[in-house]
Formats: structure tokens, sequence, C-alpha cells
């Protein structure tokens, strides 16, 4: 922690940041020497060295659950069941150990707490697959994430809230399409509405004024929980936005529910995470799904898909497509601007 207070007092005292470094170099403005002291000053050795232990232990750790996993594929038919189960509690309670022993604040604990999780995984799906207990895929992965979910609290790193958050994010598709869709619970078409809200609400549980969250707000979480949330948003949007623009007497409240949710998360962008990457993105999806509703209302309207067709959805297309690029650029000035 004092490590990294101390590259954020670096940095700040600089006050330059990394792209206009390279903007000055690119425009010959200052020469290499200067450049590469700038560099230093806005991204310290000391920076590389931490970034460096954090990958090279993350993937050590991928491979090595990589190997188990590989391990058992390649010998499957050759071992007994028994020898099976005992291979992947070893496994489980070896990382578990090492978590306990390393601690869940050090780089090496999260690393193990982090394997601790994907082997609880691992042993979900051999039990599921091995007694054919009748369960949907749906219960598999829901026992994953509520199995784990101490895990992921003791830990609070951010590869394991997003390991965590993936796993829930299946566990919520896979029981509204294996349950709520086929019951009669839930339209189909609001799936992704209620997916990408529980993504959206994670992110802003991270974002709490809590001491013990400062270490989750990466940008790599962030933009992953970001994007995931805004796809889940923009593809429910284009397909209301298509639905309602080229059938008859279609219900506009997909098209119209799918806007509002990233008119919402476009405020909170801007004005509550600060970020322009969801700033961005939600724009995108509502300039895309804007464009996309005329391009459907040309398409029913005219039927002939001939030059004519073909022309007036483009002039739409560019007309969407420009008016995004124009507005880019102010939208992140205001993103950042309200960020300080």
């Amino acid at each position: 922690m004092e490590q990294d207070h101390s590259l954020a007092e670096s940095r700040a005292a600089s006050g330059i940041s990394l792209s206009t470094v390279w903007l000055l170099g690119q425009k010959r403005h200052i020469g290499s020497n200067q450049w590469a002291a700038a560099h230093t000053l806005v991204r310290p050795e000391a920076q590389w060295r931490s970034y460096l232990e954090h990958a090279l232990v993350s993937l050590g750790v991928l491979h090595l659950v990589a190997g188990v996993l590989f391990f058992f594929a390649f010998n499957w038919a050759d071992l007994a069941k028994m020898h099976k189960f005992a291979l992947i509690f070893a496994g489980l309670f070896l990382s578990f150990g090492l978590w306990w022993r390393l601690g869940a604040d050090s780089l090496k604990g999260q690393a193990a707490g982090l394997a601790t999780t994907m082997m609880l995984g691992v042993l979900m799906a051999y039990f599921g697959q091995t007694y054919q207990t009748g369960a949907d895929a749906w219960e598999l992965f829901f026992g994953w994430a509520m199995l784990s979910l101490p895990w992921m609290l003791v830990s609070l790193s951010a590869a394991h809230v997003l390991l965590w958050s993936l796993v829930a994010l299946v566990a919520t598709h896979t029981y509204l399409d294996q349950v709520g869709v086929p019951f009669g619970f839930l339209d189909g078409k609001w799936v992704s509405f209620i997916a990408g809200g529980g993504m959206a609400l994670i992110l802003l549980v991270l974002h709490l004024p809590a001491a013990r969250l400062h270490r989750l707000r990466t940008w790599w979480l962030a933009g992953t929980l970001q994007l995931i949330s805004i796809g889940h948003f923009a593809t429910a949007t284009w397909m209301g936005a298509v639905m309602f623009g080229f059938e008859e007497n279609h219900d506009p409240k997909i098209f119209l529910a799918g806007l509002s949710c990233l008119a919402i998360f476009l405020w909170l962008a801007i004005y509550r995470i600060g970020s322009s990457f969801a700033a961005v993105l939600s724009f995108a999806g509502i300039a895309s799904s804007l464009t996309i509703y005329p391009i459907a209302l040309i398409a029913k309207h005219i039927g002939d898909f001939g030059f004519l067709t073909f022309l007036m959805c483009g002039a739409v297309g560019f007309a969407g497509t420009a008016g995004f690029v124009i507005a880019v650029r102010p939208l992140m000035a205001l993103t950042k601007r309200s960020g300080q």
C-alpha cells in the first residue's frame, strides 16, 4: 500500500500523463533523452516491477490450474473414480492451505485463494458429471457461486472478484434460460437486462466509500464489468430496436427500457464512476440503437431491398456514426471534469 501511495504521489507531482509524454515525443517537441526522463517520472521503475510481479504470479497460477485440468483430461479414462476425487480434493486442500499460510492480503496468498475457487469449480463439475443427480447446470454454477462467496469476501482481490462475478453471471443466465423462461416466470427478452443489471450492481458496490474496496478499483476489473453490463444492455436494446421498427404492432417496452438503462449507465459513468470508457460505451450503445431503429423502419416500409433502400440505410448509418464521433470528445472532457 505504501508503494502504491508513493507511485500515485510521484505521478501527481509530475502533473503530466503518459499519453502527453508520448504525444510530445511523437511531435518531436522534446528530445529522446528528455522523453526517457519524462517517461521514467510518469511511469517509475518500481511500478513496472510491481506490474511484472503481479503478472508473473497470475500467469503461474493460471498455468498450474490449467496443468491440473489437462492432466485430468489426458488421463481421465485411466483413473478410478475415487482417484479422481482424491486428486481434486488434494488440489483444493493444498491451495486452501497455501492461502491460509500466506495470508489473504499478500499477492501469493491472493493467487492461492483464486486457485482454491477454481479447484472448487472443478470439483463441482466432476461431481455433477459423475453422479448425474439430475441437477440442471444452473444449480452447479449457483452452488459454486454460493460456496465461494465467503472466500471472495475474505480475499477481496480484483482477480477473485472478477472470477466470482463471471461465475454468478453464468449462474444467472443458466437459471433464467432453464427455469425462468421455460416455466413462464420471465419473458426471454428481459434476460439480458437482469444479467446486465447484476454486473452493474457489482460495479456500484465496488465504488462504495469503504476503505477495503479501494484496492478493487483497478482499471481492468472496472472495464471488464462495464463491458459486460453495457454489452448486455446494448444487445437487448438493438433487438428491441429491430423488433419495434420492423415488426407490426410490436411493444416498444424492450427498446425504451434498453435506452433508459444505457442512459442511466451514461449518467453514472460521468457523474458517479468517472469512467470515460463506460461513458463512451454507453453512448455508443445509445447512438447505435437510435441508428438501427430508423434503418428497420426504412426496411419495413420500402420493402424492396434494392439500391434505394441500401442508400437510405447507409445515409442513416453514416449520420449516426458521424454524430457519435463528433460527440465523443466533449463527452470524454465532461467525464474528466466531473471526476476531478
